[in-house]
């Protein structure tokens, strides 16, 4: 091979390299400027459904319920029981102190609802699914009777044993 080879071949590799290079970086530039704003519902108290675009949204924050839940699921039988720690979610920190200052009341009322549902019911992810809507259905009703507003997003199961 000749040099005037070469030097055709390094020119058409580093024109392919520059074009990849460009071709990358146009389509990530139309893929982030025309994706359109995904709405994120969030339901209240009384089940309104109120969407919120991003842009609109505060950064999260989080409040665990501490300890962990630990209950006797109902049913027939041998004993069985439920540990849950519970994380809830919220993007008002006034809401975060609410859970602080009302958590008795809070606790009391998950223990009572954890308490009543079955081995069976959990054992369905729709049945874990349905539990925790009920569980920021709980704390929601609880901050709303006793603050006037109840605006925690979301109940996260970050340990859910069942034995």
């Amino acid at each position: 091979m000749n040099i005037k080879t070469i030097l055709i071949i390094v020119a058409a590799q580093t024109l392919l390299i520059v074009a990849t290079v460009a071709g990358t970086w146009m389509l990530f530039q139309s893929t982030s400027n025309s994706a359109p704003e995904m709405l994120v519902e969030t339901a209240n108290v009384e089940g309104e459904v109120k969407p919120k675009a991003p842009k609109d949204l505060k950064d999260p924050l989080y409040f665990s319920v501490e300890p962990a839940f630990v209950v006797n699921l109902k049913g027939e039988g041998a004993s069985r029981f439920l540990q849950v720690q519970v994380d809830l979610m919220s993007r008002d920190a006034d809401d975060i102190e609410k859970l602080e200052k009302y958590h008795a009341r809070i606790k009391n009322d998950l223990l009572m609802l954890f308490g009543s549902v079955s081995r069976e019911e959990l054992l369905a992810a729709e049945g874990k699914t349905k539990l925790q809507q009920s569980a920021l259905l709980a704390v929601n009703t609880v901050l709303k009777e006793e603050s006037g507003k109840g605006s925690v997003e979301a109940v996260y199961f970050s340990k859910f044993v069942i034995q």
